[in-house]
């Protein structure tokens, strides 16, 4: 199977061409999260994405996923502590995009994996798994894809406030406690090294000029691929192939 994932969009509707450029194929699309706050599109547009979205979803329940993302997160009626975040939208946006979130959560998730590869909006640490099990009576997991994706959505869904943003350390999010919603790449492969020769970790977030196909500063065991509003690029994975290309 093929597999199509697409970067923070934060507004743009530009995932509309990389859909119909493989209509006719046997695809999966997997969407990063970050649909929301941006310096262009202002908070109508967003909104219309993000409702295309959640249709192009509905019509097509196993062949789309939707991840969700911290500009996301900030939106969700339960969060605490909200409007930390640069970009965030307060006032009348807020009360509109909050409740789209809210009726549509059934449709997002926090992480997915296929094929021993973890996908989620910024990436998976040790540090903040076992941060989970010190706060909750749950027990680490087993270190496959798999059983960190099903920890990570279960603690979503029963405690999302271990996903908000770790206050008093660095402002940019670098540091290797924070979630799978603002972990940094820097830390999150510094802390992950028992695990990286195991999973693939394919993350947005962090903007980058291109993605490292190649894998010189990953190993190809990391893929940063937050370049849809930076050059156009997404990431194509067929027959555990990765490649790149870019949709205008």
């Amino acid at each position: 199977m093929k597999i199509v994932i697409i970067g923070d969009l934060h507004g743009n509707p530009i995932w509309k061409n990389i859909v119909e450029k493989y209509r006719n194929q046997d695809v999966l699309f997997i969407f990063l999260g970050d649909y929301f706050d941006s310096r262009i599109y202002n908070t109508l547009e967003q909104i219309y994405n993000f409702n295309e979205l959640i249709e192009f979803k509905k019509s097509n329940l196993d062949r789309v996923i939707l991840l969700i993302g911290n500009h996301d997160w900030e939106y969700f009626p339960e969060k605490e502590d909200r409007g930390l975040m640069s970009g965030f939208q307060g006032g009348a946006a807020f009360q509109n995009i909050s409740p789209i979130l809210y009726f549509n959560k059934e449709y997002l998730q926090a992480a997915y994996s296929y094929d021993n590869m973890l996908f989620t909006h910024a990436g998976v640490s040790i540090d903040w798994l076992n941060l989970v099990v010190k706060y909750t009576p749950l027990d680490l997991p087993n270190t496959n894809a798999k059983d960190i994706c099903e920890f990570v959505n279960y603690v979503f869904y029963y405690k999302p406030n271990l996903f908000n943003f770790i206050s008093g350390g660095d402002a940019y999010g670098d540091d290797s406690y924070q979630s799978p919603f603002w972990i940094r790449p820097r830390m999150l492969m510094r802390n992950n090294q028992s695990i990286k020769k195991i999973i693939t970790q394919i993350v947005g977030h962090t903007s980058q000029n291109k993605i490292d196909i190649k894998g010189k500063a990953t190993g190809k065991r990391y893929f940063f691929i937050d370049t849809i509003n930076s050059n156009s690029e997404y990431l194509v994975i067929e027959n555990k192939n990765f490649k790149s290309y870019k949709i205008y």
